[in-house]
C-alpha cells in the first residue's frame, strides 16, 4: 500500500465538518451531553479530530492518540452520566485496547505488519485487564455499591473474544515463523 499518497484538497477540513456537524447533531436532537454532561465533548471532539487528521496524513501516531484521547471522553461521559467514577478502578483497561485499535487502523492505513501483530497484542492484553480487573472489581467486591447489571451473556463473549483475539495470534505468529525458515 502506498504510504505517501496526500489527502486530496479540503478532506482534512471536509471531515473536520463532518465531526462538528454530527456533533451539534447529537447534542441538539438525541438528547445527549445535555446541561452539565457536555464536558467530556471538550475530549471527545479533539480526540476524534487527532485520528482524522492521523487517517488523512498517514500519522500513525496521531491514529492511536486520538483513539485513547476519545476512549477516555468517552469513558468519563459514561461516568457523568452513570456517577459511577469508582469504576475508573478497572475502566482504564479500554485505554490499551484503543491504543491496539488505534494500531489496527494504522495497520490498514499502511499495511505495516508490525503495526497489526502490535495492535492485536494491545487489544489482546487490554481485553484480558478489563475482564480480570472487572471481574474482581465488580462481580467479587461490588466496588460500584454492588454488581453491575451486565447482560449474563457479557462477560462470556468478552472471553470469547479474547480467546479468538489470542489464537488469530498464534496463528500469525506459526505461519510468519514457518516463512522465516523457509528462508
Amino acid at each position: 500500500m502506498n504510504t505517501n499518497r496526500q489527502p486530496p484538497p479540503g478532506a482534512i477540513l471536509g471531515g473536520i465538518l463532518i465531526l462538528i456537524g454530527l456533533s451539534a447533531i447529537a447534542v441538539r436532537y438525541l438528547d445527549v451531553f445535555q446541561g452539565d454532561a457536555v464536558w467530556p465533548l471538550f475530549i471527545i471532539g479533539p480526540g476524534l479530530l487527532i485520528l482524522v487528521f492521523g487517517l488523512f496524513l498517514p500519522n500513525i501516531g496521531m491514529i492511536i492518540g486520538g483513539c485513547v484521547v476519545a476512549t477516555i471522553g468517552l469513558i468519563l461521559a459514561w461516568q457523568n452520566q452513570t456517577g459511577l467514577y469508582a469504576t475508573w478502578a478497572w475502566i482504564w483497561a479500554f485505554i490499551p485496547i484503543a491504543s491496539g485499535i488505534g494500531s489496527l487502523l494504522g495497520w490498514l492505513r499502511t499495511g505495516d505488519r508490525e503495526q497489526r501483530d502490535s495492535g492485536l497484542n494491545q487489544v489482546a492484553i487490554g481485553a484480558g485487564l478489563l475482564a480480570v480487573f472487572y471481574l474482581f472489581f465488580e462481580q467479587f467486591i461490588g466496588l460500584s455499591g454492588g454488581q453491575l447489571a451486565v447482560a449474563e451473556w457479557v462477560m462470556p463473549v468478552v472471553l470469547v473474544a479474547l480467546g479468538i483475539l489470542i489464537l488469530v495470534r498464534g496463528f500469525i505468529g506459526a505461519v510468519k515463523t514457518e516463512s522465516d525458515q523457509a528462508t
